[in-house]
This record gives structure tokens, sequence and C-alpha cells, in this order.
């Protein structure tokens, strides 16, 4: 007896079915699918179905929420393995461009605002995954766009976690461990030899947290392990709403004691050499020749950037800069005051004449304009004003992030 197959599409678009739930669905359709999968398959009538969700706040509007209240302990070193779903399955309506548009984004944001952090990416396809980039500060946008128009096979995220589960299984104890997965496909499929609850363990004692984007509708397997590693599943809604949600990854993850223990990090600031001031040499890490150098305080190896690890005696590289703009994302500025000004008020950064509305600094009591505003919380994370009234030499006694001093800490 040969059994009749019936494509997944038809399934999910109730060719098949009765008069009644084909109408059931073209009301949903008709209320431009606004919500989460989950509020489709509830057994509600469709006058229930208008509500919409609540708004998605940025990650700025978490940090600043954060602040107003009892500040919590975030990880401010973190090692991400980035999963970019390519399996066939990315293929429909030309899923992979956005994919590898906002994860190219994603990756670039995310070693600017977390600079003490490492990232690492992974691509799904044809039932297995491959690595397209240890962990580290570097990130290749451009093999991933030349692999994502291979996308082919289908999506295995079990051989991604085991992937990602050899490589953070021997970070540093101090760091957070995060798995993203940025998912296309409407199911996963199993090794032969490994299943996903197999893993679930593992990724337990090794405290490594999994959250996933998608782009398709909810894995239930998917999310039962993101619920028991303390991450999130959801769902986007649209283009807007992914890149939406991928911001939330941008902000450092809460931690506790039983995830992180708190300890002393050996880190060292290196000497910078100017390619006037010597021959040229190469890099350790890259073996090129480059303009500007950084010996190591340790080894004197030769580093070609900062933030970075030294490929020879891996020690962690940094400035105090760097340690300033990673601390200044775990502590955000506060919000400024929205006050009404005159035609004649100037803004203190670019000293513009403001319309109507402007924001004082509650510290400083300088008012800028809106432009600035957004530039100050989201850019530069500190106030012009307060630099302006606090001397070096005070800024240098009250915080060792901006210690200039060269060696190791």
């Amino acid at each position: 007896m040969q059994l009749e197959t019936v494509p997944v599409d038809d399934i999910a678009e109730e060719v098949d079915a009765a008069a009644q739930d084909r109408e059931q669905l073209r009301q949903a359709r008709a209320l431009e699918a606004r919500w989460r999968w989950e509020s489709l398959l509830e057994d509600a009538p469709p006058a229930q179905l208008e509500e919409k969700p609540a708004s998605i706040a940025p990650p700025a509007e978490q940090l600043r929420e954060a602040s107003q209240g009892v500040q919590a302990r975030r990880g401010v070193i973190r090692f991400l393995y980035l999963v970019v779903d390519l399996a066939e399955a990315a293929l429909r309506e030309r899923r992979w461009e956005l994919l590898v548009q906002q994860s190219s984004q994603f990756a670039e944001r995310f070693v600017t605002e977390n600079p003490l952090s490492e990232l690492g990416l992974l691509a799904l396809r044809d039932a297995s995954c491959e690595a397209l980039a240890p962990l580290g500060t570097a990130f290749t946008a451009a093999k991933l766009n030349a692999i994502a128009k291979e996308a082919k096979g289908r999506c295995c995220a079990v051989a991604a976690l085991q992937r990602a589960l050899q490589g953070l299984q021997d970070v540093p104890s101090y760091g957070v461990r995060e798995v993203l997965i940025l998912l296309a496909s409407v199911a996963t499929c199993n090794l032969q030899e490994l299943a996903m609850e197999d893993l679930l363990p593992t990724l337990r004692l090794k405290n490594i947290r999994v959250s996933v984007v998608s782009l398709s509708p909810e894995i239930f397997v998917l999310k039962n392990l993101c619920v028991e590693t303390g991450g999130r599943f959801d769902v986007a809604l649209n283009k807007a709403h992914f890149e939406e949600l991928l911001l939330r990854h941008l902000v450092a993850p809460k931690i506790d004691g039983k995830d992180v223990a708190p300890q002393m990090v050996r880190m060292g600031f290196p000497r910078q050499l100017e390619a006037e001031a010597r021959k040229p040499e190469a890099c350790c890490c890259h073996c090129q020749v480059q303009n500007s150098l950084y010996i190591c305080p340790q080894c004197n190896g030769r580093s070609c950037g900062l933030p970075s690890r030294c490929k020879i005696c891996d020690l962690p590289l940094v400035s105090a800069s760097v340690l300033a703009r990673a601390f200044r994302s775990v502590v955000p500025l506060a919000p400024f005051a929205s006050v009404a000004m005159g035609l004649a008020s100037r803004c203190k950064a670019c000293h513009r004449f403001m319309d109507s509305l402007g924001a004082r600094c509650g510290t400083c009591q300088q008012v800028f304009c809106q432009t600035c505003d957004s530039f100050i919380h989201q850019v530069l994370r500190q106030c012009p004003g307060c630099l302006e009234r606090t001397p070096l030499d005070d800024q240098r006694n009250k915080s060792c992030l901006h210690c200039t001093r060269q060696g190791s800490v």
C-alpha cells in the first residue's frame, strides 16, 4: 500500500480544509499578520485577535529602564557564536539576503558595543554546520555572502550546537557563553548519533545560553531548549521586527553568581609602534606587514589591532579607551529630561539654536538638542558637559578605566 504525501505548504495553508476553516484563515491574513505565531493558534473568535502586541523597546530603552531602577549584573566579556541558517528554506522569498545583511550588521555592532567580547560565525546548510570564523574580534562578511548563494539542504540545529559546544567549553569561566541562531527553516533534523535532548544536560553544565530569532513559526524542541538554558525564542513578523529582535541581543545579558563567578581578569596594555620609528615588521596574527603594531608587555609579540589576543602567550590586549567603552556599554548614561526652550537657546554640543524642545542633563544642567541627545546616548554614551566640568586628573583618580599606564593588570 502506497501512502500519498502532502506538501508541508499545503498543510500549513489548509488547502483541503473545510470552508469554515478557510474563512478563519482569510480573516487572520486580513489583519496584516502582525501577531505572534502562538496567537494565531489560539481558539478565539476573530474579534479577540484584533488586539496588537505591545511595542518592543529597543536596547537603548531597556538600558534606560535598568538605569532608573536597581542595576542588574551583566556580563561584560561575552563569547557568542552567531549561527546563520542557509538551508534550502532560506531561498524562499530570498530570505538569505536578509539573513546575510542583518548578520553582518549585527556582527559589526556587536564588536563595537562589546569590545571585550569575542564573536564566532557558523553556517547551517546541507544538514551540517560549517565554521566560517572562530571566536575573535574579526568577522568575514565576504565569506558569508559567498556561501549564502549556495544555500541548500536541510537545517540541522544539533550540528550547530555541537560545534558551538566544542568551541565554548574551553573559554575562560569569567565569560558569558552564548549561542544565537538566525533561523529560516520550519523544521530541524537531528544527527543519527546525537539528538537535541542529548545536548541539553551538557549545555546546562557549561552554562551556555541558547537563543533563536526565527523567520518561521516556532519549533517546540528549540523553544524548549532556549527556555531550559535561560535564552529566548523570538519570531519575527517582518523585516523591521527582525532587526529589533536582533538589537536586543546587543545588550549584555543578566547574570547571577551561578552562571559567572566574579574574578580578576589579567589583561595587557601594549605599547604602540609607528611605522616611522621602526623597520617594516609583520604581525603575529596575520603574518603581514602592518603600518601600526602593538607590542605585548608579556612576550613582546606583535599584534596589528586592539582589542585582541596575543597569538604567542594568549594574553588579552586592550587599551584604556576599550575598557572605558566596555564599561559605558554596561552602565548606560541616564536619560535627559525634556525641557521647553526659547528661540535664543543654543545646544551645548553643536552650538546651534534649538527650536522649542531640548534635553537637560541632570548632573551638569547643560541643555542639548534632540539630535545631540540621541548621539550622546547611542554613540558617545557620556555627557560632554560633565566631562568639561570634571578635571582629567580627577577622572584618573576615580576610575582605573582612564589609566594610561603601560603594562599588564
